[in-house]
């Protein structure tokens, strides 16, 4: 885990986190098998659902980012399986 040192204000810092969820639309090979549909149904699911350049909105702003680096589709199928569960 990474430890943010942030100045004191008034240091010309930006003290800003910037959380950006949904750009990727990276699906590790090792979850692929928590998908029963084809490949080219989950690329239609994945242009559907990601949210296209969002990353792109914070490059350059000086603040922390925090970048989900898998698709939200993981998301969706760890919520299926644990529906009703407690986490």
């Amino acid at each position: 885990m990474k430890n943010y040192n942030f100045n004191e204000p008034g240091e010309g810092i930006n003290h800003s986190i910037i959380h950006v969820p949904h750009a990727s639309k990276f699906i590790p090979d090792s979850c692929r098998d928590q998908f029963i549909i084809s490949e080219k149904e989950l690329n239609l699911e994945m242009a559907k659902l990601t949210d296209h350049f969002t990353d792109s909105l914070v490059e350059g702003l000086q603040a922390v980012k925090v970048v989900f680096p898998y698709n939200r589709l993981l998301f969706y199928t760890s919520m299926a399986r644990t529906k009703g569960k407690a986490i």
